[in-house]
């Protein structure tokens, strides 16, 4: 009985957004906040967690949890370019290469490492 509820509510709130017009000041701003964000996360990690695969947020420092091949960092490669960040993309790219050996036996999680 919860879902058809669920569902009502997610078509009302999609319908409420997609009718919403965003001036280019307010997009401007929301993208900005955007890019924090993930810069916020993104120098997080380098700053704690490198070489690890993730950060952990409430003991900030690093954890290997799907192969210990710097999986968080993989994971930004995509969304450096799009934020078109480009010299930061070569100099990660640079660094994982240099850094990151996948010629190593260890249990990694084939799902998890590709939705990312």
């Amino acid at each position: 009985m919860r879902a058809p509820g669920c569902v009502a509510l997610l078509v009302w709130l999609l319908n409420d957004a997609a009718a919403r017009q965003f001036t280019e000041e307010e997009m401007s701003g929301i993208r900005q906040r955007i890019k924090s964000m993930f810069y916020h996360a993104y120098n997080s990690y380098l700053d704690n967690a490198f070489p690890y695969d993730e950060l952990r947020p409430l003991t900030c420092d690093g954890q290997d949890t799907w192969g210990s091949f710097s999986l968080t960092l993989i994971d930004a490669l995509d969304t450096l370019l799009v934020l078109g960040n480009r010299t930061e993309f070569e100099r990660v790219a640079s660094l994982l290469q240099d850094t990151v050996d996948f010629d190593i036996d260890v249990n990694a999680s084939v799902f998890e490492t590709n939705i990312r």
